[in-house]
């Protein structure tokens, strides 16, 4: 009966044996060799490497699509922001405005308008104060008036 030796510690082993018996390695027909092995995997490794994308490339593509989405992001934000500042320009060109020079001069007119319109309301709230008064002025004016009529 011929017996199996590992390539490990050198035991003889029965010849069905799958295992070492003193250092439980592999032995038999389906043994391999741990250099060999390691070959295997190394080739293996290289074969799948040439055939797949590499890491750098993945990297770039990804940059590359990250840049076409914030160019598409940019595009839509100038858009959003251009066409009301068009309609705005456009506005203040029918209107008449021309440079910062005529807003400054337009802020200046709305400010002595709105002080005119605050003295023309305090002026009216004295009015209004004062119009009780002024209806009881007419009606004793009406009453002297009828009066002296009838005398």
């Amino acid at each position: 009966m011929a017996r199996l030796v590992c390539a490990n510690c050198h035991t003889e082993n029965a010849e069905d044996a799958r295992f070492c018996k003193k250092c439980g390695k592999r032995v038999g027909d389906d043994y391999i060799d741990p250099d060999l092995e390691q070959r295997l995997y190394e080739r293996i490794e290289t074969r799948l490497t040439n055939k797949w994308i590499s890491k750098e490339a993945v990297e770039k593509d990804m940059a590359l699509n990250a840049a076409s989405r914030l160019s598409e992001w940019a595009k839509l934000f100038a858009i959003a922001l251009g066409v009301p500042a068009t309609i705005a320009v456009g506005i203040l060109a029918f209107v008449g405005v021309k440079s910062t020079t005529d807003l400054a001069s337009i802020e200046a007119q709305t400010v002595a308008f709105k002080k005119t319109a605050n003295d023309v309301e305090a002026q009216y709230t004295l009015l209004k104060d004062k119009l009780p008064q002024l209806n009881q002025i007419a009606t004793l004016a009406a009453r002297v008036r009828r009066s002296r009529r009838e005398h």
